[in-house]
């Protein structure tokens, strides 16, 4: 099941990454906060914090058009699920 849960992250990653920041709307929002919540049934706290960082940053983008912020938390993600998917590939 959490395997499942990172591959969704990866997936919402590579839609994030080819639509740009500038495409996302409330849906995909609700997508994130969808996978934080199914994150805490696996105490997987820094994943879970993760996530909310990058719908944070993604909120902010949508006010101030900084992307400093959102490209931080998808480097910070995808660095953490690498680790993580490599723990569970032994």
């Amino acid at each position: 099941m959490i395997l499942e849960i990172f591959e969704e992250i990866q997936i919402l990653l590579s839609d994030l990454i080819f639509s740009g920041a500038d495409n996302v709307d409330y849906d995909f929002i609700e997508k994130i906060n969808s996978i934080e919540e199914r994150l805490n049934k696996f105490e997987t706290n820094l994943a879970k914090k993760l996530m909310e960082n990058l719908s944070d940053a993604l909120k902010e983008y949508k006010k101030n058009k900084d992307i400093k912020k959102v490209s931080a938390s998808i480097s910070k993600l995808e660095f953490y699920l690498s680790y993580a998917l490599f723990d569970f590939s032994k």
